[in-house]
């Protein structure tokens, strides 16, 4: 899988190990992190645009929760990016 991000070029083999996955989920959380802190935002103010709680907003920048495809839609719309993922 790749995922295409401010254009930088990430790839995840779709067959990652559990840490290998929870390494991929706390670089996508830390993007997330530093393009809210880049707008100037806090997390309660994201959160407040995504209707979760700023302690759901603190979880996805930390990696320990699974985000579904909704979620990193919204999130990209409410921060301005894209995220564009391709087999």
């Amino acid at each position: 899988m790749l995922l295409l991000y401010k254009g930088l070029l990430f790839y995840f083999d779709t067959r990652l190990s559990l840490e290998q996955m929870s390494d991929a989920k706390e670089v996508i959380g830390q993007l997330i992190r530093d393009t809210r802190k880049s707008k100037g935002m806090t997390q309660q103010d994201l959160a407040g645009k995504l209707g979760v709680t700023r302690h759901q907003v603190a979880k996805y920048e930390s990696g320990t929760k699974n985000m579904t495809l909704e979620t990193i839609q919204r999130l990209s719309t409410e921060l301005g990016v894209s995220f564009t993922i391709t087999p």
